[in-house]
């Protein structure tokens, strides 16, 4: 009796030693899948990112200047300059704090901290509320910059996009500052293109 139950749990042994001995490298080749899909899609996605970013950047300025010359025409009444910063501020200001209280600041503040301290986690909302808010905003005259605005979108546009497609969050936030520098970049190559029509006169 003692020897039939040792044997069945040496037996018992045995088939749970032959499990893990193939179920170990199974899930070793299954993790390094994964890792190497990840990557993949990582780098496609940064690509993905940078080009939806510029299109974003320039859809941003087409906006600005289309609502800025219908709000200001050519020839157009003095009050306008006048009453249209000031309403604009209002209600570009009750939107922001009713609506999209993350999309308050100039972007980049905003952006540090969604990638420091919120895991890289950026709402669609707050994308699309800081597009349409800051449009409005410059439109209606209010002297302020599209470059912080445009790096908190282009960091939106990947945090977005990467828990979307369900990666990690350590990948979700190295995906932000590809976003960032695809924001910056057509500004960039607007100085520079600047720089070297001066230098050749």
């Amino acid at each position: 009796m003692l020897l039939a139950g040792h044997s069945a749990e040496m037996s018992e042994g045995g088939q749970t030693t032959r499990r893990s001995w193939w179920r170990i490298p199974l899930l070793h080749r299954v993790a390094k899948l994964q890792q190497q899909r990840e990557d993949q899609v990582f780098l496609v996605l940064a690509l993905v990112i940078g080009a939806l970013t510029g299109l974003a950047v320039v859809a941003f300025i087409l906006l600005t200047e289309r609502m800025g010359m219908r709000l200001y025409p050519a020839g157009g009444a003095p009050w306008r300059r006048l009453l249209f910063p000031v309403v604009g501020s209002l209600r570009i200001g009750y939107l922001l704090f009713r609506y999209f209280p993350y999309a308050r600041g100039s972007g980049v503040p905003q952006t540090k901290a969604a990638l420091y301290a919120r895991e890289g986690r950026i709402l669609l909302r707050t994308v699309l509320g800081k597009f349409f808010c800051t449009s409005a905003t410059l439109a209606s005259g209010i002297p302020l910059g599209r470059e912080g605005s445009s790096v908190q979108v282009g960091a939106g546009i990947a945090s977005v996009l990467g828990r979307l497609l369900g990666l990690r969050d350590e990948k979700v936030k190295s995906l932000l500052p590809a976003g960032e520098a695809a924001a910056i970049a057509p500004r960039s190559i607007h100085l520079w293109r600047r720089y070297c029509s001066r230098s050749k006169r």
